[in-house]
């Protein structure tokens, strides 16, 4: 679906406020960035926040707003969203024109969703079941240690509840 999900007033406050809560939360906590790009941890932070939000409005589901940090290793982290009949969705969001879904950490998901776009508005591109993202041909490494680059193409599309004007 290439079609806009725009946030509205009301949910760009909340991504805004979010995205704060998070930054706080792992800074107080010591949590180390790890970023693939040159931007600030707000700007990435409030990035991805917007892109569950609208993968979220998009498909009827309710956004998780829980700031408290929750570990992948540990095993607390179980994804950004509960998805029937998918089971938890991990939400990656790229910029406009990337057209990558990148996993630095695998989580204990079912799915991960590509959100692409530039806050507020984002293009849900699909999904991929956790275990066919995370293959041997996917991983890269631009010089900051090696992650999942899964290819747009490589996604696979799913019918959304809501449809935007």
């Amino acid at each position: 679906m290439n079609q806009p999900v725009p946030l509205t007033p009301l949910e760009i406050h909340l991504c805004r406020w979010l995205a704060k809560k998070r930054g706080e939360e792992n800074r107080a906590r010591g949590v180390t960035s790890v970023k693939q790009c040159g931007e600030s941890d707000e700007a990435i932070d409030l990035q991805g926040i917007g892109g569950e939000m609208a993968f979220c409005k998009l498909f009827g589901l309710w956004p998780d707003l829980n700031y408290e940090i929750r570990s992948k290793a540990r095993g607390e982290d179980l994804g950004d969203c509960w998805c029937e009949p998918l089971g938890w969705v991990d939400v990656k969001t790229t910029r406009a024109g990337k057209g990558y879904l990148n996993i630095r950490r695998p989580s204990r998901v079912g799915y991960y969703a590509l959100m692409e776009g530039d806050f507020p508005e984002f293009c849900f591109r699909g999904l991929i079941p956790a275990a066919d993202a995370i293959r041997p041909e996917y991983i890269k490494d631009v010089g900051n240690g090696p992650y999942w680059a899964v290819p747009a193409s490589a996604l696979k599309p799913y019918k959304p509840l809501w449809v935007p004007k």
